[in-house]
């Protein structure tokens, strides 16, 4: 022991305090133990990243008010009625992965909506495109029915589909993304007791 400890130190009064101070570094053992520990926290970081990003974009959707969560681009302007460019007639790629920012074809992404009559980019499109319609009809975001619908529509594809010309994304991640955040949107509507 002599050699692998420094001597103890002395207070004020000449006292030895005994406090230990090891030579070496931590063991092979402790090491192996932290990096685990780590890569275990990685791993995690990663999934929580993704339920916070579920629910702010839950929230987002249950704290909207129901003209802007349901705005497909028809305002009012007084005597008349104005279009604005709200909603979308481009097939659109944008952040694939990121939940609260996705924007795939002209339908999919929350708080995004093709226009009026707009035909879909392809058959994700397509499912995205019936989900507004459905939740435009009963006015809201956490109808459980329309929600299901869509997961079902969703699961179809998942068998291969084709994209629209010059789409960035990958479609499986993108069918993900929507279905982790209308999963989320399910259990929300239950927990509400929405039909």
């Amino acid at each position: 022991l002599r050699g692998q400890f420094a001597a103890p130190p002395k207070d004020d009064g000449g006292r030895a305090v005994t406090r230990l101070t090891p030579a070496a570094g931590p063991s092979r053992r402790a090491r192996a133990r932290r990096r685990f520990s780590l890569e275990r926290m990685a791993r995690g970081s990663s999934w929580r990243l993704a339920a916070v990003g579920v629910l702010v974009a839950c929230a987002a959707v249950v704290l909207a008010p129901p003209a802007a969560a349901l705005d497909i681009g028809i305002q009012s302007a007084g005597d008349g009625v104005s279009k604005q460019q709200a909603c979308s007639r481009t097939c659109e790629s944008d952040h694939c992965t990121t939940a609260p920012f996705l924007r795939y074809g002209k339908y999919c992404g929350i708080l995004y909506s093709g226009c009026p009559g707009e035909a879909p980019c392809d058959a994700l499109d397509a499912c995205c495109m019936h989900h507004d319609n459905c939740v435009q009809a009963k006015k809201d975001y956490l109808s459980t029915g329309c929600n299901e619908a869509l997961l079902d529509c969703l699961a179809r594809l998942r068998e291969g589909t084709s994209t629209f010309e010059g789409n960035k994304c990958m479609i499986d991640e993108v069918i993900d993304v929507i279905t982790l955040v209308i999963e989320a949107a399910v259990v929300a509507g239950r927990v509400l007791h929405k039909p």
